[in-house]
C-alpha cells in the first residue's frame, strides 16, 4: 500500500533535483548567480530528503508498534 504523504515528499525531492537540473542547463545565469541558485536548490533538496527520511522512520515505528500488538 501506498503512503499519500510518501508520495508528496518524494515529488517535492524530484522537483528539488529538477530545479539543480534547470540551473545546471541554463546560460543565462553569470557564474555568481548560477552558483547561488545552485546553492538554493540543493539546500531544498536536502530539506526535502531529510522530511522524507524523517517520515519513512515513522514507517518503521509504525510496523515495531503493529508487530509488538500481534504478538501480544
Amino acid at each position: 500500500m501506498a503512503c499519500a504523504r510518501c508520495d508528496v515528499l518524494e515529488r517535492q525531492y524530484k522537483q528539488a533535483i529538477g530545479r539543480i537540473r534547470e540551473v545546471i542547463e541554463v546560460r543565462s545565469y553569470t557564474l555568481r548567480e548560477k552558483v547561488r541558485e545552485l546553492h538554493r536548490g540543493q539546500e531544498n533538496r536536502d530539506k526535502a530528503i531529510e522530511a522524507f527520511y524523517a517520515h519513512k522512520r515513522t514507517h518503521r515505528s509504525q510496523n515495531r508498534n503493529a508487530q509488538i500488538r500481534n504478538a501480544a
